[in-house]
């Protein structure tokens, strides 16, 4: 159906004597996109057919667009209350819900879809997560199984099934499915990302590797770029640790992880102190209760032989923990 709005465009004559204004009409269309963007037009076609579920579902998932859930799940309702055999419907409702962590009902939802459709792909995967947040392991590998019974080539069950195991302390088979992950889907960021941790409590230089991976994928990953760190200034390899965090600054100049493990790194490793209370500095102007922070900035001041300021540290993270041993007994030494 068309729309026309009026508009009126003054315009003044070029004459000699003047003339009072006449308004000139322009007729301008609105588009479709407008109109079946608009919550209007949804409700007038849903006037002329009230028994069209698909009218609800667009309803349901302009206000999902706009935030606002309760009456997306209440239109998806009247489209369910028409046609209660459309696993699509429940699949939104589910879908949204999870989104939203409300996973009771979202649990609900995604097994009502499982007793339609058995071998439902994504309802199945999803039970795999919510089982495996809630800690039923062998549950979440049933529902896993399920979606490689379908496509055995599918990486997220398998990397699902890893987390299980890693949950479950069992490093082979956790490895082997992460591993399997990322062959099913060489940029998988989340199971290189796995496989290095893994190695990592393991002490095995191999982790490196799948940090590398992992940032071959995504370049700024703050967590791959953390990790990388962590892994390289755990080997002692200071330069390279350092180099990772400084490209996590350069991502987030708020990275507290960053700046505090550069601190680090300039104090225990590179032994350079003035380096080291550099990057404390924003460490504890980023966030002013790091008792952590002081703490370290006082060590390296007091190998720099300013005992004042050592003093003030150690007493500020005391002042924010009392109970904090390594600060006492530092102020100790300085007192």
């Amino acid at each position: 159906m068309k729309k026309f709005l009026w508009i009126a465009v003054v315009f003044v004559a070029a004459v000699a004597c003047e003339e009072t204004p006449k308004p000139e009409t322009v007729e301008v269309e609105e588009t479709t996109s407008e109109l079946t963007d608009s919550l209007g037009w949804i409700n007038q076609q849903i006037i002329q057919n009230p028994n069209n579920p698909e009218l609800y579902m667009n309803k349901a998932q302009f206000f999902l667009k706009n935030g606002e859930l309760q009456q997306a799940m209440d239109e998806a309702d009247r489209a369910i209350s028409i046609d209660s055999n459309q696993t699509a419907y429940y699949t939104f409702k589910a879908d949204a819900l999870y989104d939203a962590n409300e996973l009771l009902d979202a649990k609900e939802m995604y097994l009502k879809v499982i007793s339609i459709d058995e071998k439902n792909v994504n309802a199945n995967m999803q039970m795999g997560w919510i089982s495996l947040i809630a800690g039923l392991h062998e549950e979440s590998f049933v529902y896993c199984n399920e979606v490689l019974k379908v496509n055995q080539y599918v990486p997220e069950p398998y990397y699902v099934k890893g987390l299980c195991y890693k949950e479950l302390g069992n490093f082979k088979l956790a490895v082997s499915n992460f591993r399997t992950a990322a062959e099913q889907d060489n940029d998988y960021l989340e199971a290189w990302l796995q496989l290095g941790y893994m190695y990592d409590a393991a002490e095995d230089t191999l982790a490196g590797a799948f940090y590398e991976n992992a940032l071959r994928i995504d370049s700024n990953n703050m967590d791959a770029l953390y990790a990388f760190g962590m892994h390289l200034q755990n080997w002692g390899l200071s330069e390279e640790a350092i180099a990772q965090y400084q490209h996590m600054i350069r991502v987030d100049n708020h990275s507290h992880d960053a700046f505090y493990n550069i601190g680090y790194v300039y104090l225990e490793q590179v032994q350079n102190y003035d380096s080291a209370i550099k990057y404390y500095d924003k460490v504890v102007t980023l966030n002013p209760y790091n008792f952590k922070g002081y703490y370290n900035r006082g060590l390296a001041f007091e190998r720099d032989n300013n005992r004042e300021n050592a003093k003030a540290d150690f007493g500020k993270s005391l002042e924010l923990k009392p109970d904090y041993t390594p600060a006492a007994k530092a102020m100790s030494r300085v007192h």
